[in-house]
């Protein structure tokens, strides 16, 4: 609350946030608290206030903890940073295994001259950036690292070569990100933005380029294509229960009594799974990575194949077909499929595999022919002496 005795600064109209993109920018709220209590008011908002109360899923109060159950929780979010940004929210950050470094320079491929506004090329993965890629936007911001323990977390939108920070010993280059997305194993998606700039609608308005000439930045197209991807409107999977069946089930197609499963040893199996992936905008199309493996596992994998569309149609199915191999127990069929942008598809289904029953075996084995030529072989000579005794003088 305004102090009372500080009438100017409490008549400061208070900076606002947007909450139809639900950009979760905490730092704006410590940064008013300070201005209040040092007496400066408060900037010109950039947008028009909007007269909703927070969400109610927020508990209505914007808090480090807040966000971070709400996210655990399998829900989404987006954190817009900026150049002053909080020790609480850099924390929030961290503890999503992205550090923030510090405000990022770039001495060439700037916007107007300003070593602060890079110009910089789209160049993060195709799920996240949509169609973006290949284009340039204007950035005024905050830096971004990624530590090597953050195995579920990318670059949206890495640093150009020259880029550096102002932080002493801090990294360059590629090895900043300016845009983080995060992504959990419950599939909850969390954006990382190091500016809130680049989400602005004042970031559309055409800068100089490179040789002076007048190019307009593709923010829109990358904000949309962010958006769509954190509120898991893009670049998300969904996948069916895994089936599996006999690949030729037997004489005239008869089943094997008591059902497919288990299989014996030798058996062609057929797996297959069908995979859809969303699109901006509602509905959804088959996904067609070709990357999708199936393991047909017992402690370690002793079958992996790639799964190939069943057809050539719009079907989803994507299926394999394999042969069991020469080792019995309860097996496995383990889908797992996890790409720089795409959610996570984890699926598994049981199904054993057995030796040869006592009945199933051939009568006749072709490659034991020898032994039987010398059982016989033996039995005749055998009867042959015995003849030969009783019937000798």
């Amino acid at each position: 609350a305004a102090d009372p005795a500080r009438p100017a600064a409490a008549a400061a109209p208070a900076r606002t946030r947007r909450d139809a993109a639900w950009m979760l920018s905490i730092d704006r709220v410590a940064r008013r608290g300070q201005r209040v209590a040092a007496g400066r008011p408060s900037p010109a908002p950039r947008f028009p206030p909007t007269p909703r109360p927070p969400p109610a899923d927020l508990g209505g109060a914007l808090s480090s903890t807040a966000v971070v159950e709400f996210v655990e929780s399998g829900r989404d979010a987006l954190l817009a940073l900026s150049a002053d940004a909080t020790e609480d929210v850099k924390a929030l950050a961290d503890f999503f295994s992205v550090d923030v470094v510090g405000p990022a320079v770039a001495p060439t491929a700037c916007a107007g001259g300003d070593a602060f506004r890079l110009l910089v090329p789209v160049t993060g993965p195709a799920p996240i950036v949509g169609g973006a890629a290949g284009g340039r936007v204007v950035f005024e911001g905050v830096a971004l690292t990624l530590p090597p323990r953050a195995k579920q977390a990318w670059a949206a939108l890495p640093a150009p070569p020259s880029a550096s920070t102002t932080t002493p010993g801090a990294p360059g280059g590629p090895a900043l990100a300016l845009v983080a997305a995060v992504q959990t194993t419950a599939n909850a998606r969390l954006l990382v933005s190091g500016s809130e700039a680049l989400l602005a609608d004042a970031s559309t308005a055409p800068v100089l380029g490179a040789g002076g000439r007048v190019a307009a930045p593709a923010n829109a197209a990358l904000a949309r294509s962010l958006l769509a991807w954190a509120f898991n409107e893009a670049g998300s999977l969904d996948a069916s229960p895994i089936r599996h069946r006999l690949a030729t089930p037997g004489p005239g197609g008869a089943r094997r009594r008591g059902g497919d499963a288990p299989y014996r040893v030798g058996d062609e199996v057929t797996v297959e799974i069908d995979v859809w992936e969303t699109v901006p905008g509602g509905g959804r199309r088959p996904f067609r990575g070709g990357d999708v493996q199936v393991e047909y596992t017992m402690l370690d994998p002793h079958v992996r194949l790639f799964l190939a569309p069943a057809n050539a149609t719009s079907s989803p199915t994507l299926a394999a077909t394999l042969k069991a191999p020469d080792v019995y127990g309860v097996f496995k069929f383990v889908v797992r499929h996890a790409r720089p942008g795409l959610s996570f598809v984890d699926r598994e289904a049981v199904a054993p595999l057995r030796p040869f029953a006592h009945d199933e075996f051939d009568r006749f084995l072709p490659a034991a022919l020898p032994y039987y030529t010398a059982a016989g072989a033996v039995s005749v000579a055998f009867f042959g002496a015995c003849l030969a005794a009783l019937y000798s003088e």
